[in-house]
């Protein structure tokens, strides 16, 4: 025979079983930019479920703009912002949890007197 306990402890389980994400289950947010730097050319996506699927989605944005084969994923990022930095004869490229962070990298990585050519996040990271 069931004590009310046990009856009580039983449905306070069953009603917290529901409510508790398994360890391994990860949300979030990815983005990549793929880019030609000999056609000049660049594509992002972001808000994507995977980095395969970022990345593959960056890579046909570069080729519809132009890229061709060319094009190569240079910075893909989860739940943050990527950026491009371009000095004369030189692009770079930095991701971070902020845009800010971002452009920050993508600068310090490039030897020339860069300028930020593009930046994007995914959403909720633009801060």
């Amino acid at each position: 025979m069931l004590t009310s306990a046990a009856v009580l402890g039983a449905t306070v389980a069953t009603m917290f079983a529901g409510h508790i994400a398994p360890a391994q289950a990860q949300s979030g947010y990815y983005g990549a930019i793929a880019a030609s730097v000999k056609s000049g050319v660049y594509g992002y996506a972001t808000d994507y479920g995977s980095y395969a699927d970022a990345e593959a989605g960056a890579m046909a944005a570069c080729r519809r703009g132009g890229g061709g084969g060319g094009c190569d994923v240079k910075v893909s990022y989860r739940n943050g912002c990527g950026a491009i930095a371009i000095s004369r004869g030189w692009w770079s490229y930095g991701s971070a949890s902020t845009i800010g962070g971002a452009k920050r990298e993508a600068l310090n990585r490039n030897p020339g007197n860069a300028s930020i050519k593009h930046w994007n996040c995914t959403s909720g990271y633009q801060l």
